[in-house]
């Protein structure tokens, strides 16, 4: 039996509180009426939530969202290699056990995308400081990906 396999939802969210304030993140309480808790960190200017959904009993989640301005979302809709970019970001998500969802958005008869979220779940009878570190990170370094591989794309399609 691990220590959080039968923890409370508040016990749960004392460590992870606890925990973050150890490795010393800006850790602010963010406003949700679907969270029983959730915490706003940001790393390196990229914004990641830490919360438990008011319907779970036993997990926690860590989000992650990458939202696209309108001359990005542009960008996007007039990509010519777009479907081989999202199956490739989608390959890397799968690969890091990432789940990931893509809000489109058709305002003409081309397709673009609004934003990204990255989501890992992590259920109590598996949550350690390891394993909530590693998705934490895991999310992160996706999202630094997404940002460097947009950054590139949007050189690209300069030339």
């Amino acid at each position: 039996m691990t220590r959080f396999e039968n923890a409370t939802k508040d016990l749960v969210e004392e460590f992870i509180k606890q925990w973050l304030v150890e490795e010393e993140y800006e850790v602010q309480p963010y406003t949700d009426p679907n969270t029983s808790f959730n915490y706003k960190i940001i790393k390196s200017n990229i914004q990641l939530h830490v919360g438990q959904h008011n319907k779970s009993k036993d997990n926690i989640m860590i989000k992650g969202v990458i939202a696209f301005k309108e001359d990005e979302q542009a960008m996007l809709r007039y990509l010519k290699t777009k479907r081989e970019l999202l199956y490739d970001l989608e390959i890397i998500f799968t690969l890091a056990n990432i789940e990931f969802s893509v809000k489109p958005n058709v305002t003409t008869e081309e397709f673009t995308i609004e934003d990204i979220q990255l989501t890992k779940i992590i259920y109590y009878d598996g949550l350690t400081k390891q394993t909530f570190y590693d998705a934490l990170l895991s999310i992160f370094n996706c999202l630094k990906l997404l940002i460097s591989k947009f950054i590139l794309v949007g050189r690209t399609s300069m030339t």
